[in-house]
């Protein structure tokens, strides 16, 4: 058994991307339109590119805790 806290996040976010995958996927085929969800009228990417930086730093910051604490 992995007891690295990285390799688990890791994991957390491929099962969560998953089930998110599949959940939107209804409201799209019921609607046949994917602006199921529009909020914003004119739509930026920077925001995205916010969300993903955030998401591999805090990935990093698991994954360097986790080797330090194996160090130790």
């Amino acid at each position: 058994a992995s007891e690295g806290g990285g390799l688990l996040f890791a994991s957390g976010l491929i099962t969560g991307e998953a089930l998110l995958g599949i959940g939107l996927a209804i409201p799209f085929a019921y609607y046949e339109t994917t602006e199921v969800f529009r909020v914003l009228s004119n739509p930026s990417s920077i925001l995205g590119i916010i969300v993903i930086l955030g998401i591999c730093f805090w990935l990093y910051k698991i994954a360097v805790n986790a080797f330090i604490n194996e160090e130790k």
